[in-house]
């Protein structure tokens, strides 16, 4: 009977023992739970993509329309879930159009924040400057605008071009539409540095295979901003068409035209944006035939419009070029991240070098081995009077038409 009674309570003995532990896990997974549950998530480190910016100086007004894009693009890929499970983050520089000041932030972009990839270059001369110095850092730079064709050499491996297009292929589809109207006197108001000075001598060159065609060029400082000596000449000269290469002051030269009554049947302009071109022009666009060539999508294509759409429920704005612009570039920088499976720079470039991206651009975004645009074409725009289509600019009384859109153009091939 002892027996019986000491085996019982051991029996109860090792219940309670068992209770208790299961008691104490019970409590231990609570309160694990509840720790770990308020604890915030393990953030994984962000993915860095520098900015060369030319937030300030003649570009200014380029450069803030590109960093709005920017900006719109990175917070909408975090939105979705960043880029391989991390957030972009844009590293934001100023280098105020000066050569010096863009290498000194390029290389602080490099060597301090350990960004995956630079953006950089409106202005032809600062581009130039950033291609040598991302060749020898060995990392991406995707070039903003400086459509100077000297920023790409042969064995440039780390320099690619945005969607803005190079001059040579551009100047090659304004001498077919110069051809195909059958002008014969042709003016031209050039801005006196990289970019205006390579329209000035290709699209030289490239007219003179046309019969009978003369060409008078008129060549204004970078920060003029009274074109009226300038635009007598032409006069006297008498054009049937002017190609005006001169960015930061190209509105308000085309407005001068018209106010000092220039005869000429068609302009076409540099100008960077549709609303810098309204801003300065207003009604006048309606008066004359203003064909901005400078862009690289149809402004009616519905994908174009749904992305204008949120863009101007984000921002209260019209998404213009430049928007664009750095809008298409956090995005290929982001798919070629993706496809490297790695931020890292050398990485990021091999994948560059095989993409082919387009989103709603009139082509697929692919490069040479020299980093220049493989597949790409012109669209010609023009202003029509009325609403634009959707909500991507409710009230406004302009919109723009893509009057033509080139077939694919010989990409530039350095000599």
């Amino acid at each position: 009977m002892l027996f019986l009674r000491d085996r019982k309570a051991i029996t109860r003995m090792q219940a309670i023992v068992i209770a208790v532990i299961v008691i104490i896990a019970v409590v231990a997974g609570v309160a694990y739970h509840l720790y770990t549950t308020s604890m915030p998530p393990v953030e994984r480190p962000p993915i860095k993509i520098g900015l060369v910016g030319e937030l300030t100086g003649p570009w200014a007004y380029s450069g803030t329309g590109q960093l709005e894009g920017l900006k719109f693009a990175v917070e909408k890929i975090n939105r979705e879930g960043g880029v391989l499970g991390r957030p972009l983050e844009l590293v934001v520089t100023d280098s105020k159009s000066d050569v010096s000041e863009a290498i000194t932030l390029f290389k602080r972009l490099v060597e301090v924040e350990k960004v995956s990839a630079v953006i950089g270059g409106i202005s032809s001369s600062v581009g130039i400057a950033l291609t040598e110095e991302a060749e020898k850092a060995e990392v991406p730079l995707i070039l903003s605008w400086a459509a100077s064709e000297k920023t790409h050499k042969k064995d440039y491996k780390y320099t690619f071009r945005g969607i803005v297009q190079c001059v040579p292929p551009v100047m090659r589809g304004v001498t077919e539409y110069i051809k195909s109207k059958g002008y014969k006197r042709v003016g031209m108001l050039i801005a006196d540095y990289a970019f205006g000075r390579s329209v000035e001598a290709i699209l030289k060159d490239y007219l003179k295979v046309l019969p009978g065609v003369e060409v008078q060029a008129e060549v204004a400082p970078v920060g003029e901003t009274d074109f009226t000596s300038y635009i007598r000449k032409l006069q006297t000269f008498g054009p049937e068409i002017i190609i005006n290469a001169h960015p930061p002051g190209g509105a308000s030269a085309i407005k001068q035209m018209v106010e000092m009554g220039m005869n000429v049947e068609v302009i076409v302009s540099y100008a960077p944006d549709w609303t810098e071109l309204w801003g300065a022009l207003r009604e006048d666009v309606f008066r004359i035939k203003v064909i901005h060539i400078w862009g690289s999508f149809d402004p009616n294509n519905p994908d174009y419009i749904k992305i204008a759409e949120e863009f101007r429920e984000k921002t209260g704005k019209f998404m213009d070029i430049s928007h664009v612009v750095g809008y298409i570039q956090i995005n290929l920088i982001a798919e070629a991240i993706k496809k490297a499976l790695s931020d890292e720079p050398r990485k990021v470039r091999e994948a560059l070098s095989q993409i082919r991206y387009q989103g709603f651009l009139a082509f697929p975004i692919s490069y040479t081995p020299w980093g220049e645009l493989k597949e790409q074409r012109i669209v010609l725009t023009v202003f029509r009077s009325g609403p634009p289509p959707g909500k991507v600019n409710p009230g406004s009384p302009w919109w723009v038409e893509a009057i033509y859109i080139s077939p694919t153009l010989e990409p530039y091939t350095p000599t």
